[in-house]
């Protein structure tokens, strides 16, 4: 629980308050806890024993009166202490630890370094309620308009930051499976029979005599039919009788 924003006076000197924010999930019981104020060496209370409850990440108005600024006050002073300048406040819980201090101005107690001290009609606001760094000039500032808030102020449950949506994962596509391309299958060419030309006449010439005593020799030209193969022919042969 944090101290979140002190007036200390305004038209009147009832005209102050001290607002506590509680920042966790979890809501506190503060019964018996207690708010003090210091001046100088001197330490009062300003509530002996609270008794009420404050709700998570909500606000608690504590003040002298009823109302503040036209605000319902949750938690009225049960003493006659007020606050002033320079002064330092403490909310300590019913174990006497202090859990949170705001020293202002010249004041002698302080987390790490004072704060400033606001003027009458002003106050003195936590810049993040939400976070803490113990030094009270770091983390709080003037605000030239007081802005009291009490438990029935909205509460400020931290925006939870939405998880991004999955992208679907897209299912591959198959691929279509390619034809095979047929080869096609070699035709025999079939070869033309070789047509068969007439073989010429084979008729014998004569190409010449020869005598010889008691003999005359004729020979002759002649053609012998031959085949190789499919081929035919005629092979001129020179004959004599």
């Amino acid at each position: 629980i944090v101290i979140s924003e002190v007036q200390i006076g305004g038209d009147t000197a009832d005209e102050e308050f001290v607002e506590l924010y509680n920042p966790t999930d979890t809501p506190f019981d503060l019964t018996n806890w207690r708010l003090a104020r210091k001046t100088g060496t001197t330490t009062s209370n300003l509530v002996n024993g609270f008794s009420i409850s404050i709700q998570p990440h909500s606000y608690l108005l504590v003040a002298p009166t009823s109302q503040i600024n036209g605000i319902a006050v949750d938690q009225v002073y049960t003493t006659t202490a007020r606050v002033t300048s320079n002064n330092t406040i403490y909310l300590i819980d019913l174990d006497d630890v202090n859990i949170d201090t705001i020293g202002m101005g010249s004041a002698t107690e302080f987390e790490d370094q004072a704060t400033s001290s606001p003027e009458n009609n002003t106050s003195v606001a936590r810049v993040d309620v939400k976070f803490d760094s113990d030094n009270n000039f770091a983390d709080f500032a003037i605000l030239e308009i007081p802005t009291p808030q009490n438990s029935l102020t909205n509460q400020t449950t931290p925006t939870e930051t939405p998880s991004p949506t999955p992208t679907p994962t897209q299912s591959p596509t198959p691929s279509p499976t390619s034809e095979p391309t047929a080869i096609p299958t070699p035709t025999s060419t079939i070869l033309p029979s070789p047509t068969t030309e007439p073989l010429p006449t084979a008729t014998p010439r004569t190409i010449g005599y020869f005598r010889f005593p008691n003999k005359t020799t004729t020979c002759s030209l002649v053609y012998e039919n031959k085949k190789v193969l499919f081929l035919r022919f005629l092979l001129p042969k020179i004959k004599c009788s």
